[in-house]
């Protein structure tokens, strides 16, 4: 083939210099051109592996430039449509991002509004309890003070004129305490339950009560007006109020410590929830002296535990199981103290049951002359018509049934302490009623 193409590496239409020698730059030029192969040279040596010893003709030529433009083309016409595909991807990813991220922000906000609340409720609660303590500190200090009036203003026999008489009432609680309450209630919740379903339903039946559908009457019924039998009168029966008032004493003494004063305290919770339901005014007192040895009794100090009063309060029951042993006991200074606080009730029939272990001993109040001056103090008050129940649970119950006589209540078991004064107070409410 004659050598009519070029050498790729010159440039077209070059016919080489006037003066027949290469500049620097195409010596330079011409280096570069020698030292790799032109695309030409390439183009052979495949064609030469290809088993075509020729040289590319123009005509070759032109047709792969055609067709590496074509591919050009394609490549250039393809390429927005891909960068467009890549940019929506690119913007869409962001999008999702943001959906997580402000998923997650509102997840931490609710997560920090849920905390603020439990936050808010918490400081409400501590504030309310704060302020709940106050008011019944000063409500109690307040029941106290006006009880204190009350026995100061009380005239004592002689044997008890002289000793001190403080009261004590306590309305603040602290959490362990609260948590007694329930052991208590469950102890004596089966034995206040067979007594409310025995006797209950007595009261039940005194209450006022209309009957129905009658034949016969002075009032018409205008419910059954229309009733073609002609049963279309009612009568009404005059209800049978049950008409009385319950105190227990319940000996503080040392003495009493361990399980005499737990079933003690049972008793007297059980004897207070029933009387609650059934409607009854209730009074439920302890009693201890200060404990220290006294020459004269104007040193000593007789201390009443007010736990409840006749009208219900909501710590009642706390302050029953929350009882404590102290000191000694002088029995005729509380029985005479809560006597007078059930004789000022309105009700017709007043029933006062003490919970004792033993015989008193005070300062100048003890054995036999303490004993007659019971005796002197059971005789008053069941002549003024408060019925009397004295409950032994001590060793000494012979000499508390000489007392007592026939309202000693003899408590082998302590465990029966409730159910014991339990029926007895049903039995003595039946013949009151």
């Amino acid at each position: 083939m004659s050598g009519t193409g070029r050498k790729w590496g010159t440039a077209a239409g070059d016919t080489g210099t006037t003066s027949g020698k290469e500049t620097p730059q195409e010596k330079q030029l011409g280096k570069e051109s020698s030292d790799e192969p032109s695309e030409k040279e390439k183009w052979k040596a495949e064609a030469q592996e290809n088993g075509c010893d020729e040289e590319l003709t123009e005509a070759q030529q032109k047709k792969m430039e055609s067709a590496m433009g074509k591919y050009l083309k394609e490549l250039t016409e393809n390429l927005p449509a891909f960068i467009q595909e890549s940019e929506a991807e690119e913007k869409a990813l962001p999008d999702v991002e943001n959906a997580r991220i402000i998923q997650v922000s509102k997840r931490i906000e609710d997560q920090k509004e849920s905390t603020d609340e439990k936050s808010e409720l918490i400081f409400q609660k501590i504030l309310f309890q704060l302020v709940e303590g106050t008011v019944d500190q000063k409500i109690g200090l307040e029941v106290r003070n006006r009880l204190q009036k009350e026995v100061d203003g009380m005239k004592f026999d002689a044997a008890h004129d002289r000793v001190k008489k403080e009261i004590l009432y306590k309305n603040v609680f602290t959490e362990a305490e609260k948590k007694f309450l329930p052991l208590y209630e469950a102890a004596v919740k089966k034995t206040e339950k067979r007594l409310r379903v025995r006797f209950l339903p007595i009261l039940e039946k005194q209450k006022e009560r209309t009957e129905h559908r009658m034949f016969f009457g002075k009032r018409l019924d205008m419910r059954t007006i229309a009733d073609t039998g002609g049963a279309v009168y009612k009568r009404t029966f005059q209800g049978k109020k049950t008409d009385a008032a319950v105190c227990v004493l319940v000996d503080n003494s040392d003495s009493m410590m361990g399980q005499r004063m737990e079933a003690a305290k049972a008793a007297a919770l059980t004897l207070y929830d029933f009387c609650r339901k059934a409607g009854i005014p209730v009074l439920v007192y302890g009693h201890h002296t200060d404990g220290y040895s006294h020459n004269n009794p104007s040193e000593e100090t007789v201390y009443f535990h007010g736990c409840a009063e006749f009208a219900e309060d909501r710590n009642d029951r706390l302050r029953i199981t929350t009882m404590e042993t102290c000191g000694s006991n002088r029995d005729g200074a509380a029985l005479l103290f809560v006597a007078n606080k059930l004789l000022n009730r309105p009700e017709k029939h007043k029933m006062l049951f003490l919970i004792s272990d033993g015989l008193p001993n005070a300062t100048c109040y003890s054995g036999s002359y303490a004993m007659a001056d019971l005796r002197k103090i059971k005789e008053k008050l069941v002549k003024k018509g408060i019925v009397f129940q004295a409950a032994a649970i001590g060793w000494d119950k012979k000499a508390i049934q000489e007392i007592y006589g026939n309202a000693y209540l003899d408590i082998s078991d302590l465990g029966e302490l409730p159910v014991r004064l339990s029926k007895q107070l049903a039995k003595l409410l039946r013949r009151a009623n």
